[in-house]
């Protein structure tokens, strides 16, 4: 199945799952056939996506398992960059270059970010895999901006190295930093906040790599508010790019547990969603979050009471909290706010 915007809708289409309201009332169900009533009923009760069925539909798995392929290539390949990099080689292999097309090239072809996240749900794996799980949610960010393929490359890159300073200051550190086990103490938190000066330095001279790539680097922990680090630059002088490797690290971190407890997805959209006009930019988190969670309609999920129910139903105003079905009961968690989402069940 695709998701599909209903301004893409063509007659002859059919729903791939079904459609209900807030309070579960079936409005459309899956299999019906699309025509021009359809898309106007769509368009009344303010429905911005829907899933249709494709013909290639069986083709999901496939898609995944070239995403994983593509992903563990990044991942070696860009093991043995860092560690050039570190000791002074001034150019990226053609390699890795040729690894960040094809994957970049599946991301913005994708229509599963299901398979996306599954791609990148790994738990405490470190520095590495942690710099590709960003740049996959980067490219996808940019995806949903409809950023040139240009400009992508170049996030892909910014994202791919934003952390590329960590290997400045000291393998035990790092250790500690990219593992949810370890705390560091004030004086370590300090030494690993020059990471991004030295990510900045070891970019700014490698030859042929964007400007733009750097300055990912140098200020992916700057906040809107002006809180950041290094230099404590406010909203307009933080660069576009390193605001989506901004939330994209975020995410990570949070889902990871890296710093912090683990959180599952509507956890960490939540938190993105509280860290908006403070941390990160609103309307990039907005975004961010509204195109992540819709592609949980028609998902299972487990909640704190006990029920596992279906997401049948995201609110424009509160999209982390939507309305699941359970088997015998409607559920809002924009009303139930005492009831959450645990995670959601494969």
């Amino acid at each position: 199945m695709r998701r599909i915007a209903i301004a893409n809708l063509k007659d002859g289409m059919r729903i791939a799952k079904e459609i209900a309201s807030p309070t579960g009332i079936l409005l459309i169900a899956a299999g019906t056939e699309i025509s021009q009533f359809t898309i106007n009923r769509l368009k009344s009760v303010e429905v911005d996506y829907v899933y249709i069925h494709e013909e290639t539909d069986a083709t999901d798995t496939i898609n995944y398992n070239k995403l994983k392929i593509r992903y563990g290539n990044l991942v070696q390949k860009l093991k043995y960059s860092f560690r050039t990099l570190r000791f002074g080689r001034k150019y990226i292999a053609d390699e890795l270059d040729t690894n960040i097309d094809q994957l970049i090239a599946e991301l913005v072809k994708s229509n599963n970010l299901i398979a996306c996240l599954k791609v990148i749900d790994k738990k405490d794996e470190g520095l590495f895999f942690h710099s590709a799980n960003v740049a996959v949610i980067s490219v996808l960010i940019a995806k949903w901006l409809n950023l040139s393929d240009e400009e992508i490359k170049r996030i892909a890159y910014g994202a791919l190295f934003h952390d590329i300073g960590m290997t400045k200051v000291g393998d035990y550190l790092v250790e500690k930093a990219y593992h949810s086990n370890y705390r560091l103490d004030s004086d370590e938190e300090w030494q690993i906040k020059k990471h991004c000066v030295y990510g900045y330095q070891l970019l700014s001279e490698v030859y042929g790599l964007s400007k733009d790539v750097a300055i990912i680097a140098l200020q992916h922990h700057e906040a809107i508010d002006g809180s950041g680090y290094p230099m404590k630059i406010k909203s307009s002088n933080i660069h576009p790019f390193a605001r989506i490797v901004a939330i994209a690290d975020l995410y990570d971190n949070l889902i990871s547990g890296r710093g912090t407890k683990a959180h599952n997805y509507f956890e960490a959209l939540e938190h993105i969603l509280d860290a908006r006009f403070q941390k990160v930019d609103p309307a990039l988190s907005l975004l961010f979050v509204k195109n992540m969670v819709s592609f949980y309609i028609g998902n299972r999920v487990s909640l704190s009471n006990g029920k596992v129910g279906e997401v049948i139903y995201i609110h424009n105003n509160h999209p982390t909290r939507p309305v699941v079905r359970t088997k015998d009961s409607f559920i809002d968690l924009s009303e139930s706010r005492n009831i959450q989402i645990l995670d959601v069940v494969v």
